[in-house]
């Protein structure tokens, strides 16, 4: 570590634990393992607090969450001034905009991670605007010392929102390989009343529109021909109820297992022999760096940071996002070939042990941190916002 320990504010807004929630967690740790402290921040009641008392962390609810929520600032302001921190980090483009408003109240530099370009929810006043106009899209971020992209397609939107590129850095995510690393298969598939000559793909994602679960059950549909094979659906939401039905009206049931959320994903990735993705948007999805960390290579859509993440026909298979022969033949291909499958379950494993550790991010974070903190007060870094 270069420089004195920094008292960091770790900032997420959130109602569950997923993705982006077990990113800030991880990345909390480990932050604390490299002697900073640091104080998780997040919405009363929020099952993070559990998870980060659990990890050891010090937890701090505040009601700060909403864009439009007028005490935020000053609750935040408030913890900031009687905490002794040095710098916010906080993470996601939307719920925040109140506590970087704390921020500039407490003086206190803040820098946000911009995770998952989603077009669809910029006005399109804003899209249609000059760009210089198109950032208002996005306020909190307006706010913000410094932008953390996750990948270099969240870097270029932020780019033709009329972001400055001095205010952006690139930053990966990164994960706690180690706890993918010694996954018991065999238990997690007897577990799973799953033989050892099945082959298994496994969709790890909320049942909405843009993550297609239609696709993995089309796919499921052209393979029902070949008994060895097992397609496992684990998340909820809005499309679940159609996705019941279309199971039962086609006879899967034995074929297609849904498991509903599952909080602790190490078991089925440690039991599963590909990740199947064929999402409309992704950043740089923590499913997928799990996936391969524990050796089950990722059927992915060509879409968002996949592509830095996923080098096709190394770590796993990519495919156009409007091409769903393209997606239901990739997956026949990895069913078929065993050596295929052993192949990018080795690379995915390397991939992500040499670019894409929990280390090699926090290390990476704590440089924007300090030149965040170091440029508060410079005229330059005023100008640039």
């Amino acid at each position: 570590m270069a420089g004195s320990a920094l008292r960091i504010a770790m900032v997420r807004i959130s109602r569950t634990v997923r993705g982006a929630e077990t990113h800030v967690l991880a990345l909390s740790s480990a932050m604390v393992a490299r002697g900073h402290e640091v104080i998780l921040v997040t919405r009363p009641a929020s099952p993070m607090v559990d998870w980060g008392h659990e990890r050891g962390l010090e937890v701090a609810e505040l009601p700060i969450s909403g864009d439009l929520n007028p005490a935020a600032s000053g609750h935040m302001a408030r913890f900031l001034r009687s905490g002794g921190f040095d710098v916010v980090h906080a993470h996601g483009a939307h719920g925040v905009l109140g506590c970087c408003l704390g921020c500039r109240r407490a003086r206190v530099p803040v820098v946000v991670s911009f995770h998952t370009p989603i077009f669809s929810d910029t006005p399109a006043l804003a899209r249609f605007a000059p760009r210089p106009l198109r950032r208002w899209a996005h306020p909190s971020l307006l706010r913000a010392d410094h932008i953390i992209a996750v990948s270099e397609t969240s870097r270029r939107y932020l780019l033709a929102h009329g972001f400055a590129p001095e205010r952006l850095t690139t930053v990966r995510n990164g994960i706690e390989a180690q706890r993918f690393t010694r996954l018991d298969r065999a238990a997690a598939r007897a577990e799973l009343g799953i033989a050892e000559d099945t082959i298994v793909f496994l969709f790890l994602a909320r049942m909405i529109p843009e993550k297609r679960p239609d696709w993995v059950l089309g796919a499921a549909r052209e393979l029902r021909g070949e008994p060895r094979i097992r397609f496992l659906m684990a998340g909820e939401g809005p499309l679940l109820g159609a996705t019941i039905t279309h199971i039962q009206e086609a006879d899967m049931r034995d074929r297609v297992t849904l498991l509903g959320f599952r909080q602790d994903t190490a078991p089925l990735l440690a039991a599963a022999d590909c990740l199947v993705a064929p999402s409309t948007r992704e950043g740089l999805p923590i499913a997928f760096l799990e996936a391969m960390a524990a050796g089950c290579p990722v059927i992915a859509t060509h879409v968002g940071g996949v592509p830095e993440l996923v080098v096709h026909g190394e770590s796993g298979l990519l495919v156009p996002p409007d091409d769903f022969g393209a997606f239901a033949s990739a997956v026949r291909r990895m069913a078929e070939d065993g050596e295929l499958r052993r192949r990018l379950a080795a690379n995915a494993r390397e991939r992500i042990a040499r670019y894409f550790t929990a280390e090699a991010n926090a290390a990476a974070v704590e440089g924007v941190l300090r030149r965040a903190i170091a440029g508060r007060a410079t005229p330059a870094a005023r100008s640039a916002r």
